[in-house]
């Protein structure tokens, strides 16, 4: 619980200076402060934060798809503001990855009601609460599941993906 709560302040530290401007300086100074009283090693380059620890570690606001990301999952043409985390420990990898895109929430939950299939995902469930949001539930094999949300949000629609990839 102590390694939650730490990491959770560490994130919240880093990210308070990276959205203030404060100096490079500031920052690794902060950086090493938290890096001494947490044992947690912390790595910010390029907007993003690295957090390693004995358990495992973790990657936040990365504008892009992390790289071990499934290349055959679907992802709709067009995706934009991309923003993803990754947190890896010795069970397996979970996965955030969330994006806008241009078209009607339908047309996005059609898309993937079809083409995971396509893809070899097997979806689960789906579950419509609105025209504005649909939840799918899907995996593939045993080692891979998540979710995957679609709802609209300030004019574009919002897709968020979840995943864990088990060891």
């Amino acid at each position: 619980m102590k390694l939650k709560v730490a990491l959770v302040i560490s994130f919240v530290l880093l990210l308070g200076f990276l959205v203030s401007g404060c100096s490079l300086l500031a920052r690794k100074a902060t950086e090493k402060a938290i890096e001494k009283s947490t044992g947690v090693e912390v790595d910010e380059k390029e907007g993003k934060v690295k957090v390693k620890t004995k358990e495992g570690e973790a990657e936040f606001g990365a504008k892009e798809f992390p790289k071990d990301f499934p290349k055959d999952f679907p992802v709709y043409s067009g995706a934009g503001d991309i923003a993803s985390t990754r947190v890896e420990t010795g069970e397996g990898v979970s996965m955030n990855v969330g994006y806008k895109v241009n078209k009607d929430v339908s047309v996005v939950s059609n898309f993937y009601k079809d083409s995971l299939p396509e893809n070899g995902y097997e979806v689960e469930q789906t579950v419509e609460t609105s025209q504005d949001f649909v939840m799918i539930y899907f995996k593939k094999g045993e080692k891979l599941e998540g979710t995957l949300s679609i709802s609209k949000s300030n004019g574009a629609t919002q897709v968020n993906v979840s995943l864990v990839m088990k060891k």
